[in-house]
């Protein structure tokens, strides 16, 4: 289990990322590590930073991304998916409390949370 990027501005921690990357877009949800998501929400809560999952999503057409902040007050459902080697046990994170940002927005995003620990 690994945290992607933990956010320090003049010494104090404003944001934890998880980042992962797919092929293509997510039509009603985003399955995650269930096991890993329930750390890093667990982290979060318990820390007060932010947690951020952003998913780059290679489109034919210039670089996505769909972020998402975590409430780690909220519960999330959990289900057991796929076939074979990818059978495993997911965090679902719905797709309408997630942001579609095109590249250039998305910098603008990162950049608002390097700058002013957005939350």
């Amino acid at each position: 289990m690994d945290l992607d990027k933990v956010v320090v501005v003049d010494g104090e921690i404003k944001a934890l990322i998880e980042y992962k990357w797919r092929n293509e877009d997510f039509e009603r949800a985003i399955p995650v590590n269930a096991f890993q998501f329930i750390t890093l929400r667990d982290l979060s809560r318990k820390s007060g930073v932010p947690l951020y999952y952003i998913v780059e999503i290679g489109a034919y057409r210039g670089k996505w991304f769909r972020v998402t902040k975590i409430d780690p007050r909220k519960r999330y459902r959990i289900k057991r998916c796929g076939n074979g080697d990818v059978r495993d046990t997911y965090t679902i994170v719905n797709i309408d409390n997630t942001e579609l940002l095109n590249e250039l927005e998305f910098k603008s995003w990162l950049r608002e949370v390097l700058l002013n620990g957005r939350t």
